[in-house]
């Protein structure tokens, strides 16, 4: 039976980021210094004495917040020995990132396993953007309202997590069979109350990442089956040239993809097409990432942005990622509907809505 209340955080947590009351950091000014940071200090060790007062700092956080002893003692268990051998190096050689980590991580039992994730699971940060966090014994749940991870829900990179998943459920729930390329959209899904297992659905997941189906079972609570889950730990090319899944799909969502595939869209859209049954929905975006964001995500949290030998690309503008898909669509034979920009200080990514003509 899927948990529909575990995580039930994405309600409380929308409600409070946009509280009148709610005060936001100023992004700009913050992620410029921890860059500015890491420049002045570039090549030089981050000094040991430093590191230890990160590690002693956040285990007083994990005492002080800790419910009983025995979750103390398992917090600290599992720190040593899952999160700060990783942590340490990464920060060692990186002043910016041991100072975003002094001033927040320290205060936060999410930030520091985030920060990891970055790197290992990039779609674990889904669900961050959502209220879940990671725990250091390897669990998710809903992120507490005085967590300090709760801070940075406002940032671009967490806000377009729940912008461009929060879009899809419209198209995806009229479909039968669907095709899901890349496994983080489950998060949303889960944590948006999606009626999984519910509509007589079949989704077929592809995704690289053979961890990821044991983190979507923890938040629904049972196996991905009884969801109506199929997932694939295979490359999602592999449908483009499997002639038992030609015209099969009602509806395609391939969310953080298309930036990968800057040069081979005709590859990535023609495939798609292929996958495709006539009358389809399919819903993509592009990225329209500003600076300083992308190079905080990129030099601070250690986020990778190459996929293979592929590099994300980045628009300028929405009016060149919008430039760039229209005409991509229609040289496979999709058409787009119609497209909706997230709006934070700046556009932060272009959500487009396309199908497949029926003949």
């Amino acid at each position: 039976m899927i948990n529909k209340s575990k995580f039930d955080v994405v309600e409380p947590l929308e409600s409070f980021l946009n509280d009148s009351r709610f005060v936001d950091i100023s992004r700009s000014a913050a992620h410029m210094r921890f860059i500015g940071i890491l420049q002045q200090n570039n090549g030089k060790e981050v000094p040991e004495d430093i590191l230890q007062h990160i590690y002693n700092e956040t285990l007083m956080h994990f005492l002080a917040t800790a419910k009983s002893d025995e979750e103390y003692d398992r917090d600290r268990r599992n720190f040593d020995a899952r999160v700060w051998p990783e942590l340490h190096e990464r920060l060692r050689w990186n002043f910016g990132a041991a100072q975003f980590t002094l001033e927040c991580s320290v205060h936060s039992r999410y930030i520091a396993t985030c920060l990891l994730d970055m790197v290992n699971h990039p779609a674990l940060l889904i669900p961050m953007g959502h209220g879940i966090g990671h725990t250091v014994d390897d669990r998710l749940e809903a992120i507490p309202m005085d967590d300090a991870a709760i801070r940075f829900m406002k940032d671009p990179s967490f806000s377009l997590f729940r912008f461009r998943n929060k879009a899809s459920a419209s198209v995806l729930v009229k479909a039968k069979t669907i095709l899901m390329i890349g496994g983080g959209s489950a998060f949303t899904l889960i944590a948006r109350g999606y009626p999984l297992g519910e509509l007589d659905q079949k989704i077929v997941i592809y995704d690289m990442d053979a961890e990821m189906p044991r983190y979507l079972e923890m938040m629904l609570g049972c196996p991905l089956e009884e969801a109506g889950i199929e997932y694939r730990v295979a490359d999602f090319r592999e449908v483009f040239t499997d002639s038992a899944q030609a015209d099969k799909y009602d509806a395609i969502e391939m969310l953080g993809v298309a930036a990968y595939y800057f040069d081979d869209l005709d590859e990535l859209f023609g495939g798609i097409c292929y996958a495709a049954a006539p009358g389809a929905k399919l819903v993509f975006d592009s990225q329209v990432m500003s600076a300083p964001t992308l190079p905080f995500d990129k030099v601070i949290m250690g986020w990778n942005t190459r996929q293979g030998d592929r590099e994300m690309h980045v628009d300028n503008t929405v009016d060149e990622a919008k430039d760039t898909i229209y005409a991509a669509c229609e040289r496979n034979g999709l058409r787009v509907l119609r497209y909706t920009v997230e709006e934070i200080d700046a556009p932060a990514g272009v959500v487009f809505f396309a199908e497949k003509p029926t003949p």
